[in-house]
Order: structure tokens, then sequence, then C-alpha cells
């Protein structure tokens, strides 16, 4: 019988992503978009494995695998992968291990397999993704999910980057600017944007501890406008392809 995961991400792209390579991996997944969700399908269901991601609207990561390890029975002890933040505030939480967003299908593989092993041999090293607009971590997307849900997802990237950094109106608040730029950390490391996912994560960290928004904000926003260009021109491409 396979092997079930449970995946908790408040972003749909990553959710998608992350079953679609596990479950072609022959593993079963459920899908959980917040802490309070995933209590609930453990609640449901017996799983071997948690991803989770930290943070997240109505209960976080961190505050569900405290809930997690609370529980009586074998469910308190399920191994819990974080999708990134810091360590060591995952640790005392109770985390087992983390991997950071972007990853490949062969990086997420092997951190699974790691704590499930299988019978199937893992994915073969491959040289690292080439991350450019275009490169490789795109076309390994577009390979996976199909070339309708890349168009989709960069659709959604220039729209998100719109939100957060070029359309006009009153300053935004810091929790705002946070959850946009959350948004833009988990869209952009699917579509293989790894500088603007760890700029955007700066920015994140930023808006929550109040310290150096600014400059986190300026940096951000410049790797932002050119992917967004960049976007433009592989939607162009892709219908071209498609045509």
């Amino acid at each position: 019988m396979p092997a079930r995961i449970l995946v908790v991400d408040d972003q749909e792209a990553v959710r998608d992503f992350t079953r679609k390579i596990l479950v072609r991996a022959g593993y079963e997944v459920a899908l959980a978009g917040n802490g309070a969700e995933a209590l609930a399908a453990l609640g449901e269901a017996d799983f071997d494995l948690v991803l989770m991601d930290v943070h997240m609207p109505v209960m976080s990561g961190e505050a569900a695998t405290r809930q997690i390890r609370a529980l009586e029975g074998p469910r308190s002890t399920i191994p819990i992968i974080a999708f990134s933040g810091d360590e060591q505030s995952l640790v005392a939480a109770g985390v087992n291990d983390h991997i950071d967003k972007p990853f490949t299908r062969a990086e997420l593989l092997a951190k699974v397999d790691a704590w499930l092993p299988c019978e199937a041999d893992p994915p073969s090293p491959a040289d690292p993704p080439d991350r450019r607009p275009g490169g490789t971590a795109f076309q390994e997307v577009c390979d996976l999910m199909g070339r309708p849900w890349a168009l989709r997802g960069l659709a959604k990237l220039q729209a998100q980057i719109d939100e957060a950094f070029a359309e006009p109106g009153s300053p935004r608040d810091a929790g705002q600017l946070a959850g946009q730029a959350h948004a833009l950390v988990s869209l952009s490391a699917v579509l293989g944007f790894s500088t603007l996912s760890e700029q955007c994560s700066g920015l994140e960290e930023a808006c929550r501890s109040g310290h150096g928004v600014q400059p986190a904000f300026e940096r951000a926003k410049a790797t932002a406008l050119e992917v967004r260009a960049a976007a433009v021109d592989l939607i162009a491409d892709l219908k071209i392809d498609a045509s």
C-alpha cells in the first residue's frame, strides 16, 4: 500500500505542483490549505508524512506542528517536513526537517525518501537547475504541469506583482504587504524565479519583524518588475508554441 502524505500550504500553486510530483512517484496525497485544515485531516485519516508550510492564515505551520505533537497516540510522532522557515523555531515546535523553496522534483523526492524509504529508486542526481527566466526549472514546470497551467501561473504572477509593487494607491500596512510578499514567494518559486522568491521572502520577514522594510521592498520591486517583463515574453513564447 503506498505511503500517504499530507501537503499543507495556503498557495494553490504549491499544493498542485507538490501533489503532481508525489502522485507521479506513487504516493497517495491529501491537501490542506492551513494548519487548522491539517489538524482536521489528521483527525480523519492516517498519514505517513506531513509537508507543512510555515506562514499560513488561520493557523501557521508552527502552531499546527505544536498541536500535532500534543496529540495522543502515534499521530503525535508523524514526521513533519517544513517548507522553508526559521530552522531553530521549527525544531523547537517539533518539525523534523525542512526543504527550501524553490525546490525541484528531484530535491523534493530525495527529501521525502529520507523519511519514507521506498522500493523505487529515487531520481538520479541532476545538474543544478537553470533558474533564469525560461530555464530548465521553468521547463520542468511546463513538462510536469502542462503548458496551460504554466500560462495561468504566469498570468497570476503578473497580477500579484502588479498588486504588490506596480499599482498606485495609499500605503499598505506591514501585514498586508507581508501577505502579498508571501504569495509571491510561493508562486515565483514554483515557476522557477528563485531570485524573486528569495527577495520576497526577505521582504516578508522584514514586514513581520518591522525592520528594514523599505530597503527590502525596493530590492524585491526591482526584481519583480524584471520578472514581470520576462513573464510577458514567456507567455508569448508558450502561445506561439501552442499554435
